[in-house]
């Protein structure tokens, strides 16, 4: 069967019994019908109808999924081939990688022997305890891509995992940092734990933003030196918002890139720029909380 129209596939999904359904990407989320699901894990394809059920692990081919609803599916609008077998490409893609993201989950676990070299890891890096449990970095067994790696879950906005990020706890591991397939272009980390608060900084590595965070301060990271659109458009929920790039060459470069890139004043916050004495690489370098309250207070408001 060609790919099918996602437009058409939602208005179906809400017509027969599908209370609410989202878009993440090239998939519509809602309650699974195969069990009591109180938290959407429900994923189906937008093109292709497959569905999977990240909760009791429920897939199949849309059209078992119709005929379990009793749905009629008879006309259904189809795409052009071109676009057919562009959208088949995605749809591979993102077969993969929601087999790879199912297969850690499975495996993930914060708890167990292997705690005590993740912990011990993070906190030569200046993690406490209490933010390692709070953002429920663990490790995968049996996999041998994420052998010896400290492991933190990805969540997004609204607290689903999209992706697992793997920090090698041995020098000679490589690479450095290990993820699970996909596109990453959209998610600041942890942005799901600064629900409630005005003010945000924004740092380009992970370990940097937990750094802050084991300070007291609310920080997430972009994951690299360019901030996208959507990360922008979650930022813009905050009044304040400091960026605390790298200061090298790439960082700097980074941070001119953001302010070419985006009319500032189209976003109702206020963005700052957080330059760090030359010393200092990135927020890793510094030794102390006060340290760093001091940049904070002397960044300057970009775009004016």
């Amino acid at each position: 069967m060609k790919p099918i129209s996602p437009e058409w596939l939602k208005e179906l999904l809400l017509s027969n019994g599908f209370d609410e359904v989202t878009e993440t990407g090239d998939w519509l989320n809602t309650l699974c019908p195969f069990h009591d699901d109180s938290n959407p894990s429900f994923g189906i394809h937008k093109h292709t109808g497959g569905y999977n059920c990240f909760s009791c692990s429920a897939k199949g081919s849309f059209d078992s999924l119709a005929e379990y609803l009793g749905i009629d599916t008879s006309a259904i609008p189809q795409l052009d081939v071109p676009e057919a077998h562009r959208l088949k490409k995605i749809a591979n893609s993102a077969i993969k990688e929601n087999r790879e993201l199912l297969y850690c989950k499975k495996r993930f676990l914060n708890v167990g022997p292997n705690m005590r070299m993740v912990t011990d890891y993070l906190e030569e890096r200046g993690i406490s305890p209490k933010v390692a449990k709070l953002l429920g970095v663990g490790y995968i067994t049996h996999y041998k891509r994420f052998k010896k790696r400290a492991v933190f879950p990805i969540y997004d906005r609204d607290n689903k995992i999209v992706w697992y990020e793997g920090r090698a706890i041995e020098n000679s591991i490589t690479p450095k940092y290990l993820r699970t397939v996909g596109k990453k272009t959209g998610t600041l980390y942890p942005i799901n734990l600064f629900k409630k608060v005005d003010t945000i900084i924004v740092t380009e590595g992970i370990f940097d933003a937990l750094k802050l965070i084991s300070w007291g301060l609310p920080a997430v990271c972009c994951f690299g030196k360019t901030l996208h659109r959507e990360q922008v458009n979650q930022l813009s929920a905050f009044l304040k918002v400091y960026l605390c790039f790298d200061n090298d060459k790439a960082g700097r470069a980074g941070l001119l890139e953001f302010i070419k890139g985006y009319d500032l004043f189209e976003f109702p916050c206020v963005f700052y720029s957080v330059q760090l004495p030359n010393k200092y690489k990135d927020v890793g370098d510094i030794e102390s909380k006060e340290v760093f309250v001091k940049q904070l207070i002397r960044a300057k408001v970009l775009g004016q």
